[in-house]
């Protein structure tokens, strides 16, 4: 449940790059969020040596601090 939880709110988060994604490419949005949010996030769970599909509440916190690391950097941009 949290790391669907963390999958939606990062889909909120990322809607314009998502929307960007679907004019640029002529994507579906279900394909669009596919390649931008639930490969970011499996590819964290990759980087911290966490299971996507079985979650462990340490993985799931290095997860989401991954995240907030990848955002700090999207908002720094000028």
């Amino acid at each position: 449940m949290v790391r669907d939880a963390i999958i939606e709110c990062f889909t909120q988060t990322q809607q314009e790059v998502i929307e960007s994604m679907k004019v640029i490419s002529g994507l579906k949005s279900k394909e669009a969020k596919k390649i931008n949010v639930d490969l970011l996030i499996e590819n964290a769970f990759d980087e911290v040596g966490g299971d996507f599909n079985n979650p462990t509440k340490e993985s799931l916190i290095k997860v989401i601090m991954k995240l907030k690391k990848f955002c700090s950097r999207c908002i720094q941009r000028p």
